[in-house]
């Protein structure tokens, strides 16, 4: 629009408010607000909220996503030092925006699945690890076109691998009836400290130039990637991954244990209620919804099956 119109500015965010308002007249008339049953309970206080930040798992996590928020620039800075170094029109800075946020749209879906399959908080810092090679590129490891591009998909990586999968580990880590709660609180935390950072990272280009400061903030962030991990080590984050869904059909071990049957006479093991199995007094045995019961070994041995020819099978 902006080549079409110069100067056009003016259409532009009358379009992005048409837009918005679409957005949210689908949300408020088309979305349903579904709500889960749930015992009345007195509204959270600030002062109990304030204290989600001492749970041990929360705790850890908050930590680290104020340190790496810290050492977080805006994109800004980085399409500037892009723009700067490839010496490319300002007409083209627009684009820089759109793709990252073309990425974003990719990759935010395979990301979260990824999350749900291999854990939350190990997604959480490979996301920024995407951040620290988007710092590389712009401090000018490689240029070029390629190099542009390389650059806003890794931001966009670095998006999609942190955004959503944060708010899921810390709604996951604070208790049911405080997970909003949980979530404003990193994401309260995430902000500071990307304001901090927008203002130590523009001073540090002011004083000291674009490549020192672009080095130094790649520095900490590398060192500050594998104490994370390392803080994280541990932490109570325990997805539901399909891999263990499907492990636990065969060997009756779920996400969190085997499933304790009930005995009863005769060598016969009640099936679970929802169909899965788990080892009853002998081996496994897989129970199917039409086969309520079966016969399973007691202690090893098969009950006696009177046979004029063999013995017990």
């Amino acid at each position: 629009m902006l080549a079409s119109i110069p100067n056009g500015f003016d259409h532009i965010f009358v379009l992005s408010f048409a837009a918005a308002v679409i957005g949210l007249a689908i949300l408020v008339l088309l979305v349903p607000n579904l709500r889960t049953q749930r015992q009345p309970a007195a509204r959270p206080s600030l002062r109990v909220v304030a204290g989600l930040a001492v749970r041990p798992g929360l705790r850890r996590l908050l930590a680290v996503a104020a340190v790496l928020s810290m050492l977080t620039i805006g994109d800004g800075f980085l399409y500037l030092a892009l723009q700067r170094r490839e010496d490319f029109a300002a007409k083209y800075f627009p684009l820089l925006f759109a793709g990252t946020a073309l990425v974003y749209l990719l990759l935010a879906i395979p990301f979260g699945r990824l999350a749900d399959r291999w854990g939350r908080l190990a997604v959480f810092i490979s996301g920024h690890v995407a951040l620290l090679g988007s710092y590389l590129i712009a401090y000018g490891v490689t240029t070029g076109t390629l190099a542009v591009v390389a650059c806003l998909a890794l931001l966009g990586c670095y998006y999609a691998a942190t955004d959503g999968v944060l708010a899921a580990a810390a709604a996951a880590l604070s208790p049911a009836h405080l997970q909003a709660s949980g979530i404003a609180l990193a994401q309260t935390v995430v902000a500071a400290g990307r304001l901090l950072a927008g203002l130590a990272f523009g001073a540090a280009w002011s004083w000291y130039g674009r490549d020192a400061a672009l080095l130094g903030i790649s520095v900490l962030l590398a060192v500050a990637i594998p104490a994370a991990g390392l803080m994280l080590r541990g932490c109570a984050d325990e997805p539901i991954q399909g891999r263990d869904v499907h492990r636990g059909l065969r060997s009756g071990a779920g996400p969190r244990g085997r499933y304790r049957h009930s005995r009863h006479p005769a060598g016969q093991v009640a099936a679970p209620p929802d169909g899965r199995v788990g080892p009853g007094p002998g081996p496994s045995v897989r129970h199917r919804a039409e086969c309520p019961t079966r016969r399973v070994p007691q202690h090893g041995v098969w009950p006696h099956v009177r046979s004029p020819r063999r013995g017990p099978p």
